[in-house]
């Protein structure tokens, strides 16, 4: 873990903060408004959002995770235009009940184009960590996804990709109550 991951792990733990504190400092603009907005929306249908992890909140539902929304930094710590982004990253229990929702919510551009690869490394070399996937997704094998990182992630969602989202959430919430 880099130092400053470390850093604010250890500040983040001690005090487990909202991550409407922390997404006005860390994004801004049109990511901004709509990070806040899907979190009040969270909220709104009782999953709210909780500290899990350096700039990681967990939502659950029926007592699992439903969804994380996690702050990322990319570029070195001495970068003056340091990139800042966020993931919602949804979880599922059977990708395949989600493939004509996908499509019907034009998420399967934005889903593969926003693939979580594994990027494990030992030392610097790339390794197989034993958690790599190959996935499909209506019909298209993907291969190295993380198995870490397993759910459907979304980099950067727009207000569009977020109604869909919201879509998918709301059907993952029907299949637990055996609905679907």
């Amino acid at each position: 873990m880099s130092s400053i991951n470390n850093s604010l792990f250890k500040e983040q733990k001690a005090t487990k903060p909202k991550i409407e504190t922390i997404l006005p400092e860390w994004i801004d603009g049109e990511m901004k408004k709509n990070a806040l907005d899907f979190t009040a929306w969270l909220r709104a249908s009782k999953m709210s959002p909780a500290w899990a992890s350096a700039n990681s909140w967990k939502a659950s539902y029926k007592g699992k995770a439903i969804c994380y929304v996690k702050l990322l930094y990319s570029g070195r710590e001495d970068d003056k235009n340091k990139k800042y982004s966020w993931v919602i990253a949804v979880y599922y229990s059977d990708r395949d009940k989600y493939n004509a929702l996908i499509e019907r919510e034009g998420l399967l551009a934005h889903l593969r184009d926003n693939i979580w690869y594994c990027n494990c490394t030992l030392q610097g070399l790339p390794q197989n960590c034993g958690s790599r996937k190959d996935i499909t997704i209506l019909g298209k094998e993907i291969k190295g996804v993380c198995g870490h990182y397993y759910p459907m992630y979304f980099c950067d969602p727009d207000t569009k990709v977020i109604q869909g989202i919201k879509k998918l959430i709301e059907f993952e919430r029907e299949v637990r109550l055996g609905q679907k």
